[in-house]
């Protein structure tokens, strides 16, 4: 048997139909307990005698209700195999469903070291059948929802909180030069630095990496870079840039994909501070 071509959306919209139908066979069975209950109240005999038969054929139809039910959750929760085979992989079916739902809503999806990114949110599809939203685990996966997320992500855009995150760069960056701080302001500017320190600084705890990716630091990069703030809070309030280097082209860099569908990449951080 091969794996079933029925998409993820439509297993799972066959299951939310079988319940409907469900649950609607099991009011049917409630409705017929209720008038078997009121007729033996009041003693109606005459009611009482038809009652069995409309059990009965309620109560076949709540069976078949429930065995539908069964097959298309069963379904849904092996999707992508056939029933009783090896599963398919599940993260790429889904990952190129999601992409397709997403793209038919006008919302962008670009894939970049094993992450989703739909600017400004980054999701991964993990191994045990769940969602990483930025840093958040959820077992949402129904694709047209999925999407509705990321619409809410764009809507969310301004929540971004760009100076906190700006003043966090320059304290570990202080902290890493403060050696060389005095000598470097004599000769009017401290030096620029490779992001990848930073980001082993910020991330040092263990399990910090996993919490925090570096697809998550270079978005955190380019909302920085595109929406400002250009100073940090701190000291004199330190004017940021992010240098490019050769280094862009080799290892050590970060990138990240813009709502335009560019790559944008970041390498170095420079502080000037005014003397």
């Amino acid at each position: 048997m091969e794996a079933s071509e029925t998409s993820f959306e439509q297993a799972l919209t066959e299951a939310t139909d079988a319940a409907n139908v469900a649950l609607k066979s099991a009011a049917e069975v409630a409705k017929s307990a209720r008038k078997a209950r009121k007729a033996a109240l009041e003693g109606d005999v005459s009611a009482l005698g038809r009652c069995p038969k409309d059990l009965a054929k309620t109560l076949d139809d709540l069976r078949r209700s429930v065995a539908d039910l069964e097959r298309s959750v069963n379904s849904a929760a092996t999707w992508p195999a056939a029933v009783g085979e090896e599963q398919d992989s599940f993260s790429d079916r889904y990952t190129t469903e999601l992409r397709e739902a997403a793209a038919a809503e006008g919302v962008g999806i670009h894939e970049r070291d094993g992450a989703l990114i739909s600017f400004p949110t980054v999701l991964r599809v993990e191994s045990d059948r769940s969602l990483r939203i930025d840093q958040k685990r959820i077992r949402t996966l129904r694709p047209s929802r999925v999407v509705s997320l990321l619409r809410d992500g764009q809507a969310r855009l301004g929540r971004h909180k760009p100076q906190r995150f700006l003043d966090a760069l320059y304290f570990v960056y202080e902290d890493i030069i403060k050696d060389q701080r005095k000598s470097a302001l004599a000769l009017g500017s401290l030096p620029p630095m490779p992001l990848s320190r930073i980001y082993r600084h910020l991330t040092a705890l263990p399990g910090a990496s996993r919490d925090y990716t570096k697809t998550d630091f270079a978005r955190d990069l380019y909302i920085l870079d595109s929406t400002g703030p250009k100073r940090a809070k701190r000291g004199n309030g330190p004017r940021v840039s992010f240098p490019s280097s050769t280094g862009t082209r080799e290892k050590g860099y970060f990138s990240f994909v813009g709502p335009d569908g560019f790559e944008a990449k970041f390498y170095g951080i420079h502080f000037e501070e005014d003397v």
